[in-house]
């Protein structure tokens, strides 16, 4: 996917906008908020694994969750809306007394039954000790089948993103935000990739901190895309009076804000450079 001809779809995001404005935690919230954090697909509510102690259950769940994320659809452990997918799943020790029998189950947001299988784990498998690799192997065949159910015949993949660099501060309090808008994008179902990788779309940005008055600092972010050949897509805006004490002493949460406010425009932005791509 790239923008034909280079053209500039600009699109300001400002606190005189008609969007929230991006820095304050009760707007964002209301965009991204417990029970809604993809509005604008589906998504898929996974529920820790049920007859296994919680950190277990857990970490399982949020291993799915990372299955089904790479194949481009949102999902959250938990977290979902009335319209996303549900999958369950309920562990007993198994007949043969050396395996663990886990039963999952996928559900259509009507609560129709798409999915109902049953793996066998070994007793000597243990969630909160196995690595990343192990567990991401067993549950494979179960985020596929539910993958294969869930996305739509013929879907256009996801856009593959980069972010990189973000001029105008620290580069520990830079990666910061970048991951905090790399997490919402992957949540909003895209694949996020490291710099090094092939991707469609690239992302930076520049922060301005304008000077004290009062309490506030009023804190400004550009975020440029760019497509695979360099060509600017468009940028997105984002300024705000902030407290000075929430700029120093509480970065990550104003981080997650940020970013939270940022992909409904970064979103625009992609779905706007797509049409024009397929326009050619």
């Amino acid at each position: 996917m790239r923008a034909g001809g280079g053209a500039l779809i600009a699109l300001a995001i400002a606190a005189c906008g008609q969007v929230p404005q991006p820095f304050q935690p009760s707007l964002a919230a209301k965009q991204h908020g417990p029970i809604a954090p993809a509005p604008q697909a589906a998504g898929v509510r996974v529920l820790p694994v049920v007859g296994v102690d919680p950190r277990r259950g857990r970490r399982v769940a949020r291993q799915l969750v990372a299955l089904i994320r790479e194949a481009g659809l949102p999902a959250d452990v938990d977290i979902g809306n009335p319209a996303s997918f549900l999958v369950t799943a309920f562990a007993q020790a198994a007949t043969d007394g050396q395996h663990v029998a886990i039963d999952w189950f996928l559900d259509r947001p009507d609560g129709a039954n798409l999915i109902e299988r049953r793996q066998l784990w070994p007793l000597s498998s243990d969630p909160a000790e196995d690595s990343t690799a192990s567990l991401r192997a067993r549950l494979a065949p179960i985020a596929e089948a539910m993958i294969t159910v869930m996305q739509p015949v013929g879907s256009q993949p996801p856009a593959r993103l980069a972010l990189g660099d973000i001029d105008g501060m620290d580069a520990r309090d830079g990666g910061i935000l970048a991951a905090a808008l790399g997490r919402a994008l992957t949540a909003h179902g895209f694949r996020v990739l490291p710099q090094t990788a092939t991707v469609d779309y690239f992302i930076t940005a520049e922060v301005s901190l304008g000077p004290v008055q009062g309490l506030h600092r009023r804190l400004g972010l550009s975020w440029a895309v760019f497509d695979d050949h360099g060509r600017a897509v468009g940028k997105v805006d984002q300024s705000n009076p902030v407290a000075i004490q929430r700029l120093s002493q509480s970065w990550p949460s104003l981080a997650r804000d940020i970013a939270a406010a940022a992909v409904p425009g970064v979103r625009q932005l992609l779905a706007q450079a797509a049409a024009a791509a397929a326009a050619q």
